[in-house]
């Protein structure tokens, strides 16, 4: 019976040791920068053109994840990932810049994002309530989901007739 007292406070310390040393998620409940004139700036993280930015701290810690506030987008188009073998292969299926810049002319003051699920790199930034096996070309459309409806009205009058509402959080990793 004392034995058995051991294994089990031995395996609750190292349960309490595992958790205590990964990562965390934070919420930052700051808002995302949605007017691509004004992206967000933080200190601690340089965004890629193609990802929506949002506020951080003025340092990262490792093995953290930062979630941003909810919002919604309207996703454009999504296609099956390609997703890298290994950190050294070049990610690739992902939606070209050129194809991505096509779309803010349409829609000037809001960001037009793309994922680029299955691609390694340091400081992954992903979103979350989407597919990880897809990869998606979407743009800002609100904070409320009444905001992201009468966007989708516009998305859809100029062409995108299959367009999506999507509620979602930026979520920068810094595990990876």
């Amino acid at each position: 019976m004392q034995a058995r007292h051991h294994c089990v406070v031995g395996v609750l310390f190292l349960s309490w040791m595992l958790a205590s040393h990964a990562g965390t998620g934070i919420q930052t409940s700051e808002q995302v920068c949605p007017n691509p004139a004004a992206p967000c700036r933080p200190h601690s993280y340089t965004f890629q053109p193609y990802k929506l930015s949002v506020h951080l701290p003025k340092e990262l810690a490792w093995m953290t994840s930062h979630y941003s506030r909810r919002f919604y987008a309207i996703l454009l188009r999504s296609v099956k990932a390609m997703p890298a073998e290994n950190p050294t292969d070049e990610c690739r299926g992902y939606f070209a810049e050129h194809e991505r810049l096509k779309v803010p002319t349409m829609f000037p003051q809001r960001k037009v994002l793309s994922s680029r699920n299955g691609c390694f790199g340091p400081g992954m930034v992903w979103y979350t309530n989407v597919d990880p096996d897809y990869i998606f070309l979407a743009v800002y459309a609100g904070a409320t989901l009444e905001e992201a409806r009468r966007f989708l009205k516009q998305v859809q009058a100029k062409g995108f007739r299959d367009a999506t509402i999507r509620k979602m959080q930026v979520v920068v990793d810094t595990s990876h």
